[in-house]
């Protein structure tokens, strides 16, 4: 368990320091490049996204798409004028691949909540809760008792409840006329009843987003 936990430190590391050379390096370009527009793509846009999670020896996949509910603008007073503060609220829709040698192989779907703020230079911290159903295939074969007769059960496995949590630090990113964004995080996922009990998996990932072009 301590081998995971600093495999999985190691990881995280390495994608926050990749996404703060990320920042430093866009930071010169940002007066010829342009500020996201919050109020337009997350009061109004969807998006849609491929990433990775899990760590090394446990690898998964992930797409999602999430859609806005409530965009929220905070402006504080500091010294040398007003800090503008945007905060979206949005519906995810996750759909997940996700090996564990003693788990097995799982594919989950889910829905979920998305908490974001935005930061300096483009950059935005982001929380995301989700919950459904997960469905594992057992990696070994399956049999099973019938009128005496043993049979080998196809697609054996099992159905669990899924609930996930994860936070992390993003950055958009301009190509042309399209706004991508991309964060990486730390969190855990959760499946219930595993032998009656709570199972609990520490997870890592990187996930990449795109704004959909909305027709004129």
């Amino acid at each position: 368990m301590k081998q995971r936990f600093v495999t999985l430190l190691i990881l995280l590391i390495f994608q926050l320091s990749f996404l703060h050379c990320n920042a430093q390096s866009a930071a010169a370009s940002d007066d010829i490049q342009p500020i996201t527009d919050w109020d337009e793509v997350y009061s109004k846009g969807e998006y849609v996204g491929l990433g990775l999670m899990g760590s090394i020896k446990h690898p998964g996949a992930e797409f999602n798409f999430s859609f806005p509910h409530q965009f929220i603008i905070r402006e504080k007073n500091k010294r040398g004028g007003q800090l503008r503060i945007n905060k979206a609220r949005r519906w995810d829709i996750f759909a997940r691949y996700y090996y564990h040698r003693n788990f097995h192989h799982n594919i989950m779907v889910s829905i979920g909540r998305s908490w974001q703020r935005s930061l300096k230079k483009n950059n935005f911290f982001i929380s995301q809760l989700d919950a459904g159903v997960a469905r594992t295939f057992y990696t070994n074969p399956t049999f099973q008792v019938r009128n005496g007769v043993v049979e080998r059960v196809k697609f054996g496995g099992d159905f669990y409840a899924s609930i996930n949590y994860r936070i992390g630090l993003g950055k958009h990113i301009h190509k042309k006329n399209d706004v991508y964004r991309w964060y990486a995080y730390i969190g855990a996922m959760n499946f219930v009843p595993y032998n009656n009990l709570l199972y609990t998996r520490p997870v890592l990932g990187v996930s990449v987003n795109k704004f959909m072009k909305k027709e004129k």
